[in-house]
């Protein structure tokens, strides 16, 4: 017997009840499955709240980057104007275990040796990542060092 997996979250009224109503994340393959040959749009906003307080009717569909919250969002609005239907979407890094991660910064820092020191490029790094990330990575590095 096949495993459902619910991916979208109806009428939620925060992230903590999106999280409780689905089992996954859509993966871009997912999200051109459903979508098909429609339009999505993209937009970005500070927090759930400010998204709550914006009209969303033009689309049915929308891609929305929360920062506060540093998740991506897939809605279907279904023709109203407020997130009807919502779902998290993957990132490519969500699945790549913290060595991997490190062997990439690692691989980055020797191309970028020759125009930046290593200060430098520690600083640039650091400071392109939300700051959930960088607890959550500082976290696991302490971990990987203490074991």
């Amino acid at each position: 017997m096949k495993t459902k997996i619910i991916l979208l979250a109806r009428k939620p009224a925060t992230i903590a009840e999106i999280k409780n109503q689905v089992d996954g994340k859509f993966s871009p393959a997912e999200i051109v499955e459903v979508i098909g040959e429609k339009e999505i749009k993209e937009a970005c906003y500070n927090s759930w709240n400010e998204l709550q307080e914006s009209d969303l009717s033009s689309s049915q569909f929308w891609k929305i980057r929360l920062v506060e919250e540093d998740e991506f969002l897939l809605i279907d609005t279904s023709g109203y104007n407020y997130p009807r239907y919502v779902g998290f979407i993957e990132r490519r890094s969500d699945e790549v275990p913290l060595k991997e991660k490190l062997k990439d910064y690692r691989e980055h820092y020797f191309v970028m040796m020759d125009d930046l020191s290593k200060d430098e490029l520690i600083k640039q790094i650091w400071d392109s990542k939300p700051m959930a990330e960088k607890v959550k990575e500082a976290n696991e590095f302490c971990k990987v060092f203490d074991a």
